[in-house]
């Protein structure tokens, strides 16, 4: 196996980590930890439709509940929790897997989860884990061959994950994993955290988002048996806020070998290699008026305020003569979409002084340069395509946990990479990319990315990402550090 290269020795700034926000507090930490059931029953409390004397009752026999609950599985826990702080499972204490996520739209954070459960079903034999899946409509039908399928519960929101899922655990005596999002308040077990963004960068999400956020990794971290995270930079930033062990974690990367499946290819009579259809390519880029084998500069991210969009928008505004393309839908309910570089004032005015990249109603033409595509929310296929024919990838995102666009565009044969200088970004990517400083566009060099003399993605290069970040490695980890 290709070894990793040597992180060049030229440093990183600190956009990464904002300082504003401290770590948690110590008193806090040791409430949550102490008295974690009063903090559920709290929120039980708020979910009842009743108001006045019924909601305090209510709260008050949760509590009761709760702490009943707590005392029973603490006394029948003891001994096994301190003999092994990783108990595994097994055919008779199956892996519960959280299939929620097979209900929710996909994103990076889904895309993680449903690749790493197709690989551990290659790897699992029948009767060791079980997919729980919530009732409704999903967003992905899960294939499975060896895992068990079974829908339980009612309706598929943050009830489901709360009550039924931790419920029929109980039952089946097994070990819940999430792969995204809160785990189960009462039964954590192995957590997927990716990062805090929600703290180092409140303003991309909406004020439910956070608190649930907020209040769930305070229930689940200290008590779950492992943290699973995607980087050693989201390691620390977890360590650091809320002062975790770190034998507690286990470092599982993404990969972005799903950019490359289901890709329709014709054989080349010349070469006799296979290439993506460029009669389909031809079609799919013509929709933003991409002639063929022009040169662009794509970048995909959505309009979160950290993915920091509004960096693309001055490099049209710097270069002119050279064409960049978007690509990336509006943010969800859960998110915000005040999408600018400046932390100097508050996200609304920031936003409204500066303009949402797909803004329109700037009078000045200058703030909407005609040499820069907004595509809009892409599907698979056309991402792939915007991915196989552009010239460069530019990447500004002022914090991330692991960055997969990157990794995605190395794969798909983008010979030009520029990545914003954040500590995780080094980390993950550190042969072959030109680094630049996601704050100030006036310092973007292009020259330097077109460059041949400068870094380029070599076969080597790429080999050397294909080969070390992969779903089977990392669904391998995963495995072994519950085992």
């Amino acid at each position: 196996m290709t070894k990793k290269p040597e992180i060049p020795t030229s440093k990183s700034n600190s956009t990464q980590t904002n300082s504003r926000s401290p770590r948690i507090s110590l008193h806090l930490r040791e409430f949550v930890i102490r008295f974690w059931p009063v903090t559920l029953a709290a929120l039980i409390g708020m979910l009842i439709p009743a108001a006045g004397f019924i909601r305090v009752l209510a709260i008050y026999f949760a509590i009761y509940a709760c702490f009943f609950l707590g005392k029973n599985l603490a006394k029948k826990h003891k001994n096994a929790i301190r003999k092994s702080p990783h108990p595994g499972f097994s055919k008779e204490h199956p892996l519960i897997i959280n299939g929620r996520i097979f209900a929710q739209h996909v994103t990076g954070v889904q895309r993680y989860g449903i690749e790493i459960i197709k690989k551990l079903d290659e790897m699992l034999e029948p009767g060791e884990a079980i997919l729980a899946l919530p009732y409704g409509e999903l967003q992905t039908q899960p294939e499975l061959k060896n895992i068990e399928m079974v829908r339980i519960g009612k309706g598929n929101g943050n009830k489901w994950t709360q009550f039924h899922l931790p419920i029929f655990a109980f039952k089946k005596r097994g070990t819940i994993l999430t792969l995204a999002a809160i785990a189960p308040a009462v039964k954590p077990d192995y957590v997927v955290a990716h990062d805090i963004s929600f703290i180092r960068y409140p303003e991309s999400y909406g004020k439910a988002f956070r608190f649930m956020y907020r209040c769930g990794y305070l229930i689940t971290l200290y008590r779950c048996k492992g943290i699973i995270t995607i980087s050693e930079f989201s390691r620390d930033e977890l360590i650091k806020y809320y002062e975790l062990d770190e034998d507690k974690f286990a470092i599982v990367g993404n990969s972005a070998e799903q950019i490359l499946e289901k890709q329709e290819t014709s054989q080349d009579s010349q070469k006799g290699t296979l290439k993506p259809d460029q009669n389909k390519d031809e079609d799919i880029l013509s929709r933003w008026n991409i002639a063929p084998g022009e040169r662009y500069y794509l970048s995909v991210g959505s309009k979160n305020l950290h993915k920091n969009q509004i960096y693309i928008k001055k490099l049209a505004q710097k270069y002119p003569d050279r064409k960049f393309i978007v690509a990336g839908g509006s943010a969800t309910r859960s998110f915000s979409a005040a999408g600018d570089i400046s932390r100097t004032e508050s996200p609304e005015n920031a936003h409204n002084k500066m303009g949402d990249l797909s803004d329109s109603t700037n009078k000045d033409p200058a703030d909407n340069p005609s040499n820069l595509v907004l595509t809009g929310y892409v599907l698979n296929e056309e991402l792939r395509t915007l991915y196989n024919n552009a010239y460069a990838f530019i990447f500004p995102s002022l914090y991330e946990g692991f960055g997969i666009p990157p990794m995605e565009a190395i794969l798909s044969g983008v010979k030009h990479i520029a990545l914003a200088d954040i500590p995780v970004l080094r980390e993950i990517y550190p042969v072959g990319c030109y680094f630049f400083d996601p704050r100030n566009a006036d310092t973007f060099d292009i020259e330097k990315l077109d460059g041949t003399k400068e870094p380029i993605i070599t076969p080597e290069i790429q080999n050397f990402y294909k080969e070390n970040y992969t779903w089977e490695k990392s669904a391998r980890n995963i495995m072994d550090f519950i085992r």
